[in-house]
C-alpha cells in the first residue's frame, strides 16, 4: 500500500530489524527512500542506495559494550541470556567476538522466546552454576524486568548488564527494586542536560513518558525533511 500511494514520498521506519529487512527490498525496488529508526542490523543499508539507518548498528553497539565490560569494568567471565531471534543472535555474536578479543570468557549462552516465556528460573540457575562476573541481557524491557525480578528471588547477586532495549518504563515497573544496580547501555539518556529540552517538550505535547526510540524517530524525519528542502 505504501509504495503504491503517490502521497508517500519516504518512509521513516522501521523500529525492528526483522521488519526493516523484509520491507527494505520492496522500497528499494520501487525507489522509495527508507530511513530506519532503531532497526540496527548492519545488513539493512546493504539492501540498496535508497535504504538508510539513523543509529549505530548491532556490531558497533555490541563492540562498545564488550569493551566497556572487559576493559573498563574488568569482567572476565560473562554469561549471556538472550532472546531467541535474529537480533539476539547477531548481538550475541558481535559481543562475544569483541569480548573474547579483549580477553574475556563467555561462560554460557541461554535463550528464551520473546513474547512467550515468563519463567526464566531454569536459565538463571544454569547461569549461576558458571559463576560469571556479569550477566548480559539481550532483548527488551518486558522480559528483562521479569528476569531481574526472578534473579533477585533466586538470590543471584551477579552484576546485570542490559542492552538499550532494557531501557523502558515497563522494565522498571516489572523489576521494581530489583532494578537497583543494573547497568544499561542506552542510546538515549533522558537524564543528561542536553536531552532535557527535548524530553520536556515531548512529554508536554504527548502526555506520556518518552521512550528511547523517540529521538531517533525525530532525527529520521528531520533527515527526510532536510533532503526535501
Amino acid at each position: 500500500k505504501l509504495v503504491n500511494d503517490p502521497d508517500v514520498i519516504a518512509i521513516a521506519g522501521h523500529n525492528f530489524s526483522a521488519a526493516a529487512l523484509t520491507a527494505a527490498p520492496i522500497y528499494q525496488r520501487e525507489g522509495l527512500p527508507m530511513v530506519g529508526i532503531t532497526a540496527s542490523n548492519p545488513k539493512i543499508p546493504e539492501v540498496g542506495d535508497y535504504i538508510f539507518t539513523i543509529g549505530l548498528n548491532d556490531n558497533q553497539i555490541s563492540q562498545k559494550m564488550a569493551d566497556y565490560a572487559v576493559l573498563e569494568r574488568e569482567w572476565k567471565k560473562i554469561a549471556i541470556l538472550r532472546e531467541n531471534s535474529d537480533y539476539g543472535l547477531a548481538t550475541e555474536s558481535a559481543f562475544t567476538d569483541q569480548a573474547v578479543k579483549d580477553g574475556a570468557e563467555i561462560t554460557t549462552v541461554e535463550t528464551y522466546l520473546q513474547g512467550t516465556d515468563r519463567d526464566f528460573s531454569v536459565q538463571l540457575t544454569k547461569i549461576r552454576e558458571t559463576n560469571p562476573d556479569c550477566i548480559l541481557l539481550i532483548g527488551f524491557g518486558t522480559e528483562h524486568g521479569l528476569i531481574v525480578k526472578q534473579a533477585q528471588q533466586l538470590e543471584i547477586d551477579t552484576q546485570l548488564y542490559g542492552v538499550d532495549g532494557t531501557n523502558s518504563d515497563v522494565f522498571f515497573e516489572l523489576a521494581g527494586d530489583a532494578a537497583e544496580g543494573i547497568i544499561i547501555a542506552t542510546l538515549f539518556d533522558r537524564g543528561v542536560e542536553e536531552a532535557k529540552p527535548f524530553v520536556e517538550k515531548y512529554e508536554a505535547t504527548y502526555k506520556e513518558s518518552i521512550f528511547s526510540t523517540c529521538p531517533y524517530a525525530y532525527d529520521a524525519l528531520n533527515v527526510i525533511l532536510n533532503a526535501l528542502t
